[in-house]
């Protein structure tokens, strides 16, 4: 239950006594309990001021006794939410706007936001089983989800999240299994124009699709044979070529190359496209869809490629684990958060260490520097 009082500060109880904050500061201090045990405080010159707002207080809470704005639809929510999501990429708002169109709003459709609890939350995760989505795109779903209604109760349009102890689909990871270097080959006989010298980049640097295609002549020291990775493409349309940040703060990095994969990079220095783009199919920005389009031909051909490109990126990795690189360096090279990351991903691909550990802790020294082994006494 919400209830207020007024307390003198600068006397005790009996009304008399003078306290130790007799003449310092305002005399009377309001107390306002909202009825779930949070308290809100305010000092006044005045018995009567303090009585004011108290009142105040009480009258809004007539009103609304939690504190929450009027309620709306979740899809009248949701256009808000959506008009503030200025931080988000392109692409990532491009992956947003498409989930929540088929999938989220239409979940709630005609419910207001303070009639959604934690059953219509798993009511909405089950539908989206039952609809067919994987549980990868389900988990990305709710996330969205709960990032709106998390943003919702710091907006007052509820008094709590929803999206508590919510049962998941069971994700089950699919080992990567890399491609091997003969069929890297096979996919770049087939490869066409700018494609053919972008796989290659691609194999050579870990770079993600999106990062090759964006690598303008600026970001590249061809004497050092070092590549600075610090942006991508960022448009879908050829008609607005667009250059935008990285995945994470984490994908910011420099990659050195090869001698190889330098030859490639050099007579593409000297023709670069619109915006210094050195992979450009005549001058135009590489889209994710042309990207998209070019390894779909390939693997009507070949169609043991995989589902795009980021098979490549897989590839350059594998190449560095066998080579013997740590997971903190295949990290770092693929602009990973840390080494976590990239074992979870990665971790089935290096070699097992259980025979060479057996070798490193065996006691041959022990038995050369003149040590013996006793057979226990057989019981007689």
């Amino acid at each position: 239950m919400a209830t207020g009082r007024i307390t003198d500060t600068w006397h005790l109880k009996d009304k008399r006594t003078r306290s130790k904050r007799y003449g310092i500061g305002k005399r009377w201090q309001a107390v306002w309990t909202n009825g779930h045990g949070q308290e809100e405080k305010r000092s006044f010159e005045l018995k009567d001021a303090g009585k004011a707002w108290i009142d105040q207080k009480t009258a809004a809470n007539l009103r609304d006794p939690r504190g929450l704005k009027p309620d709306i639809l979740f899809s009248e929510y949701f256009t808000e939410w959506r008009a503030n999501q200025l931080h988000q990429r392109e692409n990532s708002l491009s992956s947003l706007d498409s989930h929540t169109k088929n999938w989220i709003v239409p979940a709630f459709k005609g419910m207001a936001m303070q009639e959604i609890g934690r059953p219509e939350i798993q009511a909405a995760v089950t539908s989206w089983d039952a609809g067919g989505n994987a549980a990868s795109t389900i988990e990305l779903m709710y996330t969205y989800l709960r990032g709106i209604m998390s943003d919702a109760v710091f907006d007052k349009r509820i008094e709590e999240t929803p999206c508590v102890r919510i049962r998941l689909p069971e994700l089950v990871r699919v080992k990567v299994r890399p491609l091997t270097v003969e069929q890297v080959q096979r996919i770049h006989s087939h490869m066409e124009g700018p494609w053919k010298s972008g796989l290659m980049l691609a194999a050579a640097s870990s770079m993600r699709p999106g990062e090759w295609r964006g690598l303008t002549v600026d970001n590249v020291d061809i004497k050092r044979g070092v590549i600075r990775v610090n942006q991508q493409v960022a448009t879908r349309l050829v008609s607005t070529p667009k250059l935008g940040p990285l995945k994470t703060p984490y994908s910011y990095r420099e990659v050195s190359l090869g001698p190889a994969a330098v030859e490639v990079l050099r007579p593409l220095m000297g023709s670069p496209g619109e915006l210094g783009l050195l992979f450009h199919h005549e001058g135009t920005i590489l889209t994710a869809s042309r990207a998209a389009s070019e390894w779909d031909r390939v693997r009507k051909v070949l169609p043991w490629m995989g589902s795009g490109w980021h098979q490549i990126r897989h590839y350059s990795a594998s190449r560095l684990i066998a080579g013997g690189a740590s997971p903190v360096a295949v990290a770092d090279r693929l602009g990973h958060k840390d080494a976590t990351v990239t074992l979870k991903t990665y971790a089935h691909l290096w070699p097992d260490d259980s025979e060479k550990m057996a070798l490193m802790s065996d006691v041959g020294d022990l038995l050369a520097g003149g040590l013996t082994a006793t057979v226990p006494p057989q019981a007689a």
